[in-house]
């Protein structure tokens, strides 16, 4: 293959950039890729090209012989549908040039994943984040997820459009088979409505057939607002709760779960932990500035008095106090407490006695190291 995938890209630039002032009694340059820019194509790479203009799954790519397959991964336009590219490539070249030639941003993670899999993460998070409920098709929905699904370990969710946003400033090509168009009854709303459903995608089914998640991060809130700001289009309902806490009732093999910079009282701290309390995997658990107060830490407090693996719990910058931070002090001494990382910055109501609650646990000898 031309695509220099055997070498860094430092080393290849190193030589490339010289040019012809680099070794110049050096006669093969291995870095010139385009040595044979004006030799005639041999017949089989015109077949190769005619082939990947127009395929759609067959011939299969294993009745290529090697040279050929190579040769077609590299020229095959990546904007073939997706249940095709899925179904016949597992090329993790192939699928790294999917991934830049939709993102240009780098990728920085330190996880050895194949790259199908971080495509096809980034792929459905990008389709959760621009759909708008009102749009939302669920049978359209589990077909994707049945496409994506065993493919999707961790899932950034960083926005979600509330259901009273317009249709066409978030519809983009990559949901076109998942919105169905808008009902004309739905296109005549009264003038004289002030209260809107503010309502996000139900991940219901976004979220109940990902068998093999192990991470999700999700914020409800919207990226980008435009001329059309309210504060209310930053709410997370008890809707949006319930729904998620259904489908984290699937997610047995979840790890890790970051729910934040989202505006969730104690009742749906409440729906959350109830969807968690089939899982017992769990090791991380982020709530950083959420609004929490102290029935929503009581309720936290006893989630993680009956978690041996949960060793981290994340509450950044939330409301509860002295009495919030007493009910978690008071489970960390506790024998089924697995909790080593407890996270109470900017928690500026705990107050001294918050704290104070906390020290007697560390003096009692609970597991805390940070």
């Amino acid at each position: 293959m031309k695509i220099p995938v055997s070498i860094s890209l430092s080393t290849y630039l190193a030589y490339y950039k010289k040019g012809d002032n680099c070794e110049p009694q050096r006669k093969l340059k291995s870095e010139n890729f385009e040595w044979d820019a004006n030799h005639p194509k041999s017949l089989s790479s015109l077949c190769v090209e005619k082939l990947s203009e127009n395929w759609v799954g067959s011939p299969k790519l294993n009745e290529l012989i090697a040279k050929d397959r190579d040769l077609f991964l590299q020229i095959l336009n990546t904007n073939v549908p997706l249940q095709i590219l899925v179904d016949n490539i597992k090329n993790d070249v192939f699928w790294k040039r999917c991934y830049y030639s939709k993102w240009n941003d780098s990728l920085f993670t330190n996880e050895q994943k194949p790259w199908i899999n971080l495509f096809i993460e980034r792929f459905y998070a990008d389709v959760l984040e621009k759909m708008n409920p009102k749009n939302y098709d669920p049978e359209k929905a589990k077909k994707l997820v049945k496409l994506c699904g065993p493919y999707v370990q961790s899932l950034i969710i960083k926005s979600l459009v509330p259901s009273d946003i317009p249709v066409q400033r978030t519809t983009s090509p990559e949901m076109a088979d998942l919105i169905t168009c808008r009902r004309q009854s739905e296109q005549k709303t009264s003038k004289n409505i002030h209260h809107l459903n503010r309502d996000h995608i139900s991940l219901h089914a976004a979220l109940g057939s990902l068998t093999n998640l192990t991470e999700l991060h999700i914020t409800y809130q919207l990226s980008s607002v435009g001329e059309e700001y309210r504060r209310d289009q930053f709410q997370f309902t008890n809707n949006d709760a319930k729904n998620l806490a259904s489908g984290l009732e699937k997610c047995y093999l979840l790890k890790v779960l970051r729910i934040t910079r989202s505006d969730m009282n104690c009742q749906r701290v409440k729906y959350i932990l109830r969807g968690l309390s089939e899982n017992l995997n769990l090791e991380t658990l982020d709530f950083s500035h959420c609004k929490i107060g102290d029935e929503g830490a009581s309720f936290i407090a006893k989630f993680i008095s009956k978690r041996d693996k949960l060793r981290n719990l994340i509450l950044t910058d939330n409301l509860f106090g002295p009495d919030g931070g007493e009910h978690i002090a008071h489970v960390l001494n506790h024998t089924s407490c697995g909790l080593r990382t407890l996270d109470l910055r900017l928690n500026n109501k705990l107050g001294s006695d918050g704290i104070a609650h906390i020290a007697v646990s560390l003096a009692r000898g609970c597991n805390l190291t940070s």
